[in-house]
């Protein structure tokens, strides 16, 4: 996955398959909200999800963001616990992050019977792994 930090540098941070450690600071990190927008006279909500990590094994490169407008991700997290386990360590909390590649049929619309594949984050907690629908993804 190629990111893009606050001074400009690209950098590859992950392949599929393999996982990284990332480090979140604390509940303050994951910050979620719901966003009201108009469009040409037609009124739209989304979700705006943003999480703030530090690589474990760089965290010299700064933070870096992952954020989302995806109702999958927004569901997904509300189910998951993150929240429930960054508050509960009242400090730095590690995961172990992996994309988890998709793939599947498109069983109908105009692209019926064409593959379609997108990325699924998975988060290891203490607990067990965490799912998260990646298809909205800016880092």
């Amino acid at each position: 996955m190629e990111v893009i930090t606050k001074a400009g540098i690209r950098l590859e941070v992950f392949k599929v398959n393999s996982p990284v450690q990332i480090v979140v600071a604390g509940p303050e990190a994951l910050k979620e909200r719901i966003v009201f927008w108009s469009f040409h006279g037609s009124k739209l909500i989304e979700p705006s999800i943003e999480l703030v990590f530090t690589l474990g094994a760089k965290p010299t490169l700064g933070e870096l963001t992952l954020s989302t407008s995806s109702w999958a991700f927004a569901d997904d997290l509300a189910a998951s616990g993150i929240r429930e386990a960054l508050t509960a360590t009242k400090g730095p909390c590690v995961f172990s992050a992996e994309l988890m590649p998709v793939s599947f049929v498109q069983r109908n619309g105009f692209r019926a019977g064409q593959l379609a594949s997108y990325h699924r984050l998975v988060l290891a907690t203490e607990q067990g792994p965490v799912n998260l629908s990646v298809r909205n993804v800016t880092i």
